[in-house]
């Protein structure tokens, strides 16, 4: 990080080196296209401003322009390398004091949001030195905190830049105080032409009432002095802004207001800036602008306003209520700063997101249904005892291999829940070692072909979390996918599982691979960049599995970490969770044993892929079932007049309509209930055949056992 600085931008001394001015200079410059030195300190104390630079995660000060020294009463050997928030505390006497907050709140939104962030005019004192009296002295400011990046996309720094607006606000909270008291004043100058005329014998009377006129023509004159400060501060700010009176009448806009709308400000004043928002943000931003003038809390809302050439522009306008000692509302300052340019941005990002979601549902769809009839083929022969151990052993890689492509392809969808932020987790009790049990025996085929040992030293005592056991289930599927594809043959794999302190589970996944560069152990649990991570020979895969299991052990409330000596020196992953107390009665980690139903249906099948069709129906016939087949909405209709079924196992997508309107007719017309079958399954998807009445929905390519499970859930109950 100290080198990283160092080849980017350096701001003066790091924390611990040398404060000294002579040591700063040295250190003060920056690249620049012409290969020649620039000194950064001329450009830093020439820039308009007050400017701290902050380290992003202790927000430590490590460089301050002496405009920010002077504003603050400071001192830079006493402040350089230290905390931002230990330097400038909240006054500890002001309860109300919430500078401190809003500032950390601001820094984290920059860490997060990887933009700079545009603070509200903040109350925010700061402490004067002992000499000058101590204490807070009260201050207002104007601050925007930037991130600075290093060429790897790194955030090294956070610019905090401010302007001292103490002046203008309490100058225009003066403003109408002096235009009372110039009347006052103008009152009190004929009292005392007339009392001068009376009195003209009384030299000494006349003389301390001159002084008094003199005294009030210099407050007037410095308190409009204070209001053309504050005018040209507005005046000079690059966004829209305004003063409104107690009630809301705004009584002032700065030159981009009338710019931007083309009027004077005559027109505009008071409430006449309504006409120029938007008819559909008027109501809401009414009703939030009474709201805060009546409880007198801070504004904020997002609307469009029409610019003078009638274009509909987006803005964020804030107000913040300026108070006197008494808590009074004085005024109201606030600031028009337009963002249609990030707006426009975000629609376009969120069509193109609608655009790839679509897309990956077709995608899923047409590699899904080819898939369907191989692994149903390959199931069921896998099982025919009549064939040669040899036979059901390759039978076993096809479906194996089959299943692998299907994970894939539900990585893609995964991926776009988890963007989404739609990943849904069903958690109940789970026995981590029956899933370790199930997941050995998945993968156990693929460890023997490339002659690794598997070794499981199962020794946790407390092994039961709550969890969503198919998704954890995908976690250690995951993992022992990677260790056994990077571990060359011969290699060995082991699982251990502890308890390393009461309410915890620990698994560690060790294998004898390849292992991991360290400068690509922090992009393990990134999506998509296993390819850059390790050998070309060795990556076959999309790179999603990991970062997809990050998601789901974060979602349990867990931990995923990835720890490795180097390149062939192998890996180790460890996962930590929560234990919670065994539930056998709920255990629903225990893997499902192959079986047909048991219960005997009379089946309307309706499929237009005709391998699916054909497959499906003969492996359904052969459990007993009377199955009766159609490609199309409208056969599937004709079957349904004319013969009475139990259920209807139905395609989504059919060439002359879809499965959902389907499923409404049989359902209104003969009661039927139905399960579907599609190669969509996005969550809308699974949330339209739902609506539809179909009791379940399953995902291509169709795993026979688990429709045979559906199946008999669906048998009626005696």
């Amino acid at each position: 990080m100290r080198q990283l600085a160092r080849n980017t931008l350096h701001f003066g001394p790091m924390p611990g080196e040398d404060q000294s001015d002579s040591a700063l200079a040295k250190d003060v410059s920056c690249p620049v296209k012409d290969d020649k030195t620039m000194p950064f300190r001329v450009l830093f104390e020439s820039a308009p401003g007050l400017y701290l630079v902050l380290t992003p995660h202790e927000f430590s000060i490590v460089a301050v322009s002496e405009a920010y020294l002077r504003a603050t009463m400071t001192e830079r050997s006493d402040i350089m390398g230290r905390k931002l928030f230990e330097v400038f505390p909240d006054d500890p006497k002001d309860p109300a004091a919430d500078g401190v907050r809003n500032l950390r709140a601001s820094l984290e939104r920059v860490k997060t949001k990887r933009t700079a962030d545009v603070m509200k005019v903040q109350r925010y004192p700061v402490r004067r030195p002992e000499n000058q009296g101590g204490g807070f002295e009260e201050r207002f400011w104007s601050p925007i905190n930037s991130p600075v990046f290093s060429d790897n996309g790194e955030l090294i720094f956070i610019i905090h830049r401010v302007e001292d607006v103490t002046v203008f606000v309490r100058a225009k909270a003066l403003q109408g105080k002096a235009e009372e008291g110039w009347r006052m004043l103008e009152a009190r100058a004929e009292h005392m032409e007339a009392e001068i005329a009376l009195r003209a014998y009384d030299w000494r009377r006349a003389a301390e009432l001159q002084q008094a006129y003199e005294r009030l023509q210099k407050s007037e004159s410095l308190l409009r002095e204070s209001a053309e400060r504050f005018r040209f501060l507005a005046e000079s700010m690059p966004q829209k802004i305004f003063t409104a009176r107690p009630n809301g009448d705004v009584d002032y806009f700065n030159r981009q207001w009338m710019e931007f709308t083309g009027l004077p400000f005559e027109q505009i004043r008071d409430w006449g800036w309504i006409p120029f928002m938007h008819p559909d943000d008027v109501p809401e931003n009414l009703r939030r602008w009474k709201h805060s003038i009546e409880m007198g809390e801070s504004f904020e809302f997002e609307h469009r306003l029409r610019r003078a050439d009638g274009e509909w522009r987006w803005h964020i306008s804030r107000a913040n209520a300026m108070r006197d000692a008494a808590g009074r509302v004085l005024m109201w300052i606030g600031s028009n700063t337009e963002i249609d340019d990030v707006k426009r941005a975000q629609a376009e990002a969120e069509h193109a997101n609608r655009a790839k979601d679509k897309f990956l549902a077709a995608l899923s769809h047409e590699l899904r249904t080819p898939l369907t009839p191989v692994l149903m083929c390959a199931a069921a022969l896998e099982r025919e005892t009549a064939l040669q151990p040899e036979y059901r052993e390759q039978l076993g890689m096809m479906r194996r291999n089959v299943e692998l492509e299907a994970r894939l392809i539900d990585d893609l969808l995964d991926l776009t829940r988890i963007s989404r932020g739609t990943l849904q987790l069903q958690l109940e009790p789970t026995n981590v070692h029956s899933l370790l049990v199930h997941a050995e025996q998945i993968v156990r085929s693929d460890a023997r072909a490339k002659q690794i040992k598997l070794q499981f030293e199962l020794n946790a005592s407390a092994h039961y979390v709550l969890a969503d056991s198919g998704r954890l289930h995908q976690v250690f599927w995951n993992i022992l996918k990677n260790a056994i594809k990077f571990t060359p043959a011969a290699g060995e794999i082991i699982v251990r599982t502890t308890n390393p302190r009461t309410g915890e589970i620990r698994l560690e996944f060790t294998d004898t691979g390849i292992g991991i560069e360290s400068q690509f152990l922090g992009l393990v649990f990134e999506a998509f960049v296993q390819a850059d991570a390790v050998p070309s020979s060795a990556s076959n895969g999309l790179g999603l599995g990991m970062s997809i299991s990050k998601t789901i052990v974060e979602q349990h409330g867990g931990t995923i970490n990835v720890a490795s000596a180097g390149a062939d020196r192998g890996a180790t992953f460890t996962v930590d969770l929560a234990t919670v107390v065994a539930d056998s009665a709920g255990d629903v980690s225990r893997p499902a044993v192959r079986s047909n139903s048991h219960h005997i249906y009379r089946l309307l099948l309706v499929e237009d892929n005709q391998a699916t069709l054909e497959v499906l129906g003969r492996i359904l016939r052969k459990q007993g079932h009377d199955v009766v087949t159609a490609s199309t909405v409208e056969a599937a209709q004709g079957f349904a007049a004319n013969r009475e079924f139990d259920l209807v196992i139905s395609d989504i997508g059919l060439p002359d309509g879809n499965g959902i309107d389907l499923m409404n007719e049989l359902t209104r017309d003969y009661g039927l209930r139905g399960i579907a079958l599609s190669g969509y399954g996005m969550d809308e998807d699974l949330a339209r055949t739902k609506n539809a009445g179909f009791i379940a929905h399953l995902v291509k390519p169709v795993d026979v056992d688990r429709l045979n499970r559906v199946l008999e859930q669906a048998a009626p109950t005696t």
